[in-house]
């Protein structure tokens, strides 16, 4: 993709301005999560068990799910292992989420109040492979793709990478009819039409 602005009819090539540090997106998407992806940040950095570490821990209240954003500018990891481990450490410690949760917005949120499965994992990079993409097909569990690029302007895109199956579970299918089909449904006189036509 090239991007480019536009003065007049003379248009100027932006350059990408890519994040030098994991850390940087990190920061600039916990200070937007509402207005990027419409949920609520909770907690940076949260290791209940020291040994799993969450990058940026969220709420979806229309969802009434918690959302773990996790954030890569490499792209030798595997999306739904780790997506899976994530969803693992919240379903074995739900009280410590759920205090967070609490904690964060002065709530009185109950375990049952939480709709568990529908935990999402978000992975954000400046790209990712085709592996991972494919790998993203075959997740059952709710996990997301967003690649982001920074250009020269001050302009960052966020762009959602939809799987090929989830897209195509939205189209509608059509299915082959036969000359018999269409013929049991006209009158003699098309028939007859038809049938010259053909021939």
């Amino acid at each position: 993709m090239v991007v480019f602005s536009q003065t007049g009819d003379i248009l100027t090539k932006i350059s990408e301005n890519p994040f030098k540090l994991e850390k940087e997106l990190q920061i600039l998407v916990e200070k937007n999560t509402q207005a990027i992806f419409g949920i609520d940040f909770v907690k940076t950095e949260f290791d209940p068990t020291h040994r799993l570490r969450i990058d940026s821990l969220c709420f979806d209240k229309k969802a009434r799910a918690f959302v773990i954003i996790e954030y890569k500018k490499e792209q030798n990891y595997s999306v739904i292992d780790q997506g899976a481990g994530y969803r693992s450490l919240l379903l074995k410690n739900p009280a410590e989420f759920i205090l967070l949760c609490n904690e964060a917005y002065d709530k009185n949120l109950k375990k049952s109040d939480v709709n568990w499965d529908k935990t999402k994992v978000i992975f954000v990079s400046p790209e990712f492979t085709e592996n991972q993409r494919t790998a993203l097909e075959e997740s059952e569990k709710p996990t997301e793709l967003w690649t982001v690029k920074r250009y020269s302007n001050k302009i960052i895109v966020f762009d959602q990478i939809q799987s090929e199956k989830r897209s195509n579970s939205n189209q509608i299918n059509i299915s082959a009819c036969s000359e018999d089909i269409h013929l049991e449904k006209a009158d003699d006189d098309i028939k007859t039409l038809y049938v010259k036509l053909k021939n």
